[in-house]
């Protein structure tokens, strides 16, 4: 969503206007979902400054290309001067569920949008996929409206039960112990981030 976003500004910034595809793929390189984007604008000078953060043409921050690369497996930008540019965005990792949720839009198109926000690991490529599948945009921010509402009562419902639950039991516990409790939460989160930390790096 991210970089479908970060596409369509530069399209309209850049490269007075253009044209954005989505589509399964398929070849030797294996396959995913595919994100193309074409436009007619002034093209790129030098692709690989404009990779580099912090440079823009246009008064920004100058980082989106940058953004998009990070986040994409696969980013392929073709430009020449005068002639405009193409950029081709592929996510490998998406194909089983770009392959969920058109069958689920197929079937269920209505359930679908609301779905996809609960469904780990479709909340990111499920927007994307329903509207290559031409749903109404009204219907589509309706049905959403709908779903973000649900997701935000669900988890304040379970925020406050959880809270209730926690209050009983520390109601129970001498001081001593809710000092170590405390500890142990610490050091549980520590080890935690230091272990994203590391993932991260690596």
């Amino acid at each position: 969503a991210l970089v479908a976003t970060e596409i369509a500004t530069n399209l309209l910034k850049h490269g007075k206007g253009g044209r954005i595809a989505l589509d399964s793929y398929a070849d030797s390189s294996g396959s995913g979902v595919e994100l193309i984007a074409m436009d007619e604008g002034d093209g790129i000078a030098n692709i690989a400054e404009a990779f580099g953060n912090g440079f823009s043409t246009a008064g920004t921050a100058g980082n989106g290309l940058g953004i998009m690369e990070r986040q994409t497996d696969l980013l392929t930008l073709f430009s020449r001067p005068t002639m405009g540019t193409v950029l081709v965005a592929r996510y490998p990792r998406f194909r089983r569920p770009a392959v969920r949720v058109r069958g689920l839009i197929a079937r269920f198109p209505n359930t679908a949008v609301i779905g996809v926000r609960f469904l780990y690991g479709m909340r990111t490529v499920g927007p994307v996929v329903i509207g290559a599948a031409r749903m109404p945009a009204l219907r589509f921010l309706s049905l959403d409206v709908l779903a973000a509402l649900l997701w935000s009562a669900c988890w304040s419902a379970a925020g406050y039960v959880a809270g209730a639950a926690i209050s009983r039991f520390l109601a129970d516990v001498t001081v001593t112990e809710r000092w170590l409790l405390a500890g142990a939460v610490a050091a549980i989160a520590g080890v935690l981030f230091v272990v994203r930390r590391r993932l991260a790096s690596n």
